[in-house]
């Protein structure tokens, strides 16, 4: 196998229909992610590893670089945080290990500063090895942001009973005070689908108030809305009450698996759970289409522990390669955590 290291958007263009045909891991591995996002990101100068088997492709890692306020270049996933993993793409699982120790061997310290990836246990673990063995300062540590997946692998009705009983009568209680008031249930598309992508950033904004600065997230979700809805990626799901939104629920779906990007309610109505009545009947429309697995994204939240059938394991991947990269990865993952107050 031979691994290259793509370093323009041209050559990146130019595995495109080879990438296209590889199922992808996740939304983030897709050829489409990588295409809207690094089109958003003109500062961003591709990394991407692509392994050949002769003439085939086997691999990608959509990787890129990107020069931090301090002066390092740091090599990370290609989305940032807009993906919330930055696993390779493989095209066949019997051979991955050869691959991922393909994309670990063609890598060399001088290229970056540092390395800040976050990969999945479960897909990516001989690469996590083989980066570890990169740098002078490493910190390979459990993501506190773990995932939690939804596998449908039976009917609605079987899916939906095997959710925890108290969960749902919690809800059919708050659906019959729901049914008595004007509500509507819908997917939401073009113009539609813009303004409410502005009442959800706000939400969130009011809302949430993590320390992390997610405003190129919202940028980007701003500049891609439009293409994952030509494409017919989008699921956008409203609930309406009394003509007002209520919940919002954004996911990108990809073959038969659908990742839910962001989700919020208005706290006017949070006496209905109304985001959980959204969840709902969405989970119901996606069953529908054929969606096999929903990645509910990370974060510790009661509903989702409700829902899901399996959580996913992930790595946060620090390696510092030169002195700025160390004092880089020191910061990021022992002085940085030390100094937040504990929650």
């Amino acid at each position: 196998m031979r691994a290259t290291i793509l370093r323009s958007r041209e050559a990146v263009h130019a595995i495109a229909p080879q990438w296209e045909a590889i199922k992808p891991l996740t939304p983030f591995s897709s050829w489409d992610f990588a295409c809207d996002w690094l089109a958003c990101t003109p500062s961003a100068q591709p990394f991407v590893i692509a392994v050949h088997d002769r003439e085939t492709l086997v691999g990608v890692a959509p990787w890129c670089l990107i020069r931090h306020r301090a002066g390092s270049t740091i090599l990370t996933g290609i989305g940032r945080e807009s993906a919330w993993y930055h696993d390779p793409l493989v095209i066949d699982t019997a051979d991955a290990k050869e691959v991922l120790r393909a994309m670990g061997h063609v890598l060399r310290p001088r290229q970056w500063d540092a390395i800040n990836l976050t990969l999945q246990v479960r897909a990516s673990l001989p690469l996590i090895r083989a980066l570890r063995q990169l740098g002078l300062a490493v910190a390979g540590r459990p993501d506190d942001r773990q995932s939690h997946l939804i596998a449908f692998d039976a009917d609605w009705a079987t899916a939906w009973e095997r959710f925890p009983a108290s969960f749902r009568k919690s809800l059919s209680r708050r659906r019959r005070r729901l049914e008595a008031m004007p509500h509507h249930f819908h997917m939401l598309q073009g113009e539609q689908a813009m303004v409410a992508l502005e009442e959800l950033i706000r939400l969130n904004r009011s809302r949430w108030k993590t320390g992390e600065n997610w405003e190129p997230a919202y940028a980007f979700m701003r500049l891609n809305t439009p293409n994952l809805l030509a494409r017919g990626d989008l699921r956008f799901s409203a609930l309406t009450i009394e003509g007002r939104p209520a919940a919002l629920d954004y996911q990108v779906r990809k073959g038969d698996r659908s990742s839910m990007i962001m989700a919020n309610f208005q706290p006017d109505f949070a006496d209905l759970s109304p985001g959980n009545l959204l969840m709902q009947w969405t989970l119901e429309q996606l069953h529908q289409e054929g969606i096999r697995e929903v990645d509910m994204g990370p974060g510790l939240y009661e509903w989702k522990e409700n829902l899901q059938s399996e959580t996913v394991a992930t790595i946060r991947t620090h390696v510092g390669s030169s002195l700025l990269g160390m004092a880089l990865v020191g910061w990021q993952d022992i002085l940085k955590p030390r100094l937040q107050p504990a929650t």
